[in-house]
């Protein structure tokens, strides 16, 4: 549940992602990254801060689904940082495929606050740790989930679940790594066995 600040970093990661190659790790790429303050942050604090939740993120994708970030589409760059927030974060996961998911498929398209609290509770009933949360904290993480899932054009400013339209060439990635992620993006073709 540490995803309490910023967004979903497209700029971020690709900026990363392409020193990452250069730097040929992640952490050289880290290195790289404040060195040359590619973010522009005054304080340093906020550079590492941000740096470590991006390279977090990415290190969650596959070689191919980098270069797809570097190379892609602007469309395709928005699905695959939205893909890795939600392998970085299983309560991401678990709210896009569970609770956006099934609601684009059963017609209702709209997701609240209310929403997202009632699924937090719902799981804090199965992770105690959830319930220790702050009244404060479960609002911030509900804000910047909002605001991720509009950055990738999940929801829209109206808070309405989109469809995902997602390429063939990165349908075809999330299928060969684990087709069941076709559920982190809503209205995604289901692969039958």
């Amino acid at each position: 549940m540490a995803f309490s600040t910023g967004g979903l970093f497209v700029n971020e990661c690709i900026a990363i992602t392409t020193i990452f190659q250069e730097a040929g790790s992640w952490n050289g790429a880290a290195d790289l990254a404040r060195a040359r303050n590619i973010f522009g942050f005054r304080k340093e604090a906020s550079a590492v801060r941000t740096t470590r939740e991006v390279v977090k993120r990415l290190q969650k994708l596959s070689l191919p689904e980098l270069e797809l970030l570097i190379d892609g589409g602007r469309q395709e760059q928005t699905a695959v940082c939205w893909l890795a927030v939600c392998r970085t974060y299983r309560f991401i996961r678990e709210f896009a495929a569970e609770l956006l998911f099934e609601r684009y498929l059963s017609g209702r398209l709209v997701i609240s606050y209310d929403d997202f609290d009632v699924f937090l509770d719902r799981k804090a009933e199965w992770h105690p740790e959830l319930e220790k949360l702050t009244s404060s904290t479960s609002k911030k993480l509900r804000q910047v989930l909002f605001r991720m899932m509009r950055e990738a054009r999940v929801t829209t400013a109206e808070d309405h679940i989109l469809a995902a339209s997602l390429t063939l060439r990165l349908e075809k990635l999330i299928i060969e790594i684990d087709p069941t992620e076709l559920r982190l993006f809503p209205g995604a073709r289901l692969q039958t066995a």
